[in-house]
């Protein structure tokens, strides 16, 4: 039998779900202005990394100026 070490997710250096975030900071006009690849697969691609990051226990944070406010 082998004894595995925990880490220590408060206390280690490494990036652990416990102590890190993914902040998505989503502006359609940032968005608009891309002119390098396709809208939709730019929105894809950073869909696909918030899931990703939930797959592994991470927290997401989505953040916009466009929020409806009332």
């Amino acid at each position: 039998m082998t004894s595995e070490t925990v880490r220590d997710p408060l206390k280690d250096d490494l990036l652990t779900p416990q102590n890190s975030v993914l902040i998505i900071d989503y502006q359609p006009i940032q968005v608009a202005s891309i002119g390098s690849m396709d809208h939709r697969m730019l929105v894809h691609n950073i869909v696909a990394v918030a899931k990703t990051a939930r797959l592994y226990g991470l927290q997401v944070v989505p953040s916009t100026v466009n929020m409806k406010t009332a």
